[in-house]
């Protein structure tokens, strides 16, 4: 992914434009999903960053971020930093906002516990959950 953010290969990618044009053509909605931190394991925020230009470029009415907090591959406490740098991102596009905002240990879920991954799928499909006015704030719930 690094790669091809950095070649530029991205935003030249058959299958993402073909999505975004039709997303721009119908009026629809792209739905990014996504680890928000910068541990590198799994994911990079900064990919998000690309992601959004990209949509922008291609005229994407909506864009709506599914963020999941990481608190395995970075410190304790950082949560609201890294949805600070998604906003960032957004504003930076001009296209975007965090639309969820889940766990790691909810939507990435590895115990088999399908109640976890549940709860995340339904905020993310349906709403399902506990409606709170910024990003950040529904971490003072967790204390992450």
């Amino acid at each position: 992914v690094e790669e091809r953010i950095s070649g530029g290969a991205l935003r030249s990618d058959e299958t993402l434009s073909a999505a975004l044009t039709g997303a721009a053509r119908t009026g629809g909605s792209l739905h990014l999903i996504g680890l928000t931190s910068d541990g590198m394991i799994h994911a990079n925020v900064h990919h998000l960053r690309e992601l959004l230009h990209v949509a922008a470029l291609f005229a994407v009415p909506e864009v709506r971020i599914h963020a999941i907090t990481d608190g395995r591959d970075v410190a304790d406490g950082t949560g609201a930093t890294y949805l600070e740098t998604v906003e960032g991102y957004a504003e930076e596009a001009g296209i975007g906002r965090i639309a969820t905002v889940t766990g790691r240990g909810y939507a990435l879920d590895k115990s088999g516990d399908l109640s976890l991954t549940g709860r995340a799928a339904r905020a993310i499909a349906d709403g399902a959950g506990h409606l709170i006015g910024e990003p950040k704030d529904a971490l003072a719930t967790t204390g992450r």
